[in-house]
């Protein structure tokens, strides 16, 4: 077998253009990208929020909306899963 060199490869002044250019096409794209992963989600938001709100009904005097701007900590998370029962366990899957 023969021996392997691992070495670097020599630089090349010809990287930094290629370096350069696509840090201008980054520059020139974050932005806009930002400003898009950041509007969608809160079209989304304000969409389901105002629009499926005003077509639910009341639950106990309380309308969607309200109840939803009362935990505004809550908004969009679905906390951890509840603990499921063991197989076997009162409630879980039962044993043949």
């Amino acid at each position: 077998m023969g021996h392997t060199d691992y070495t670097l490869p020599n630089f090349s002044l010809r990287a930094l253009a290629v370096w350069r250019r696509n840090f201008l096409v980054w520059r020139k794209l974050a932005i806009p990208s930002l400003l898009g992963n950041l509007a969608d989600p809160m079209i989304y938001l304000f969409g389901l929020g105002y629009g499926l709100g005003g077509l639910l009904p009341q639950v106990a005097g309380v309308t969607y909306i309200a109840e939803f701007k009362a935990y505004p900590h809550r908004a969009g998370q679905l906390g951890p899963a509840p603990p499921q029962p063991a197989c076997g366990e009162a409630g879980g899957i039962p044993q043949q």
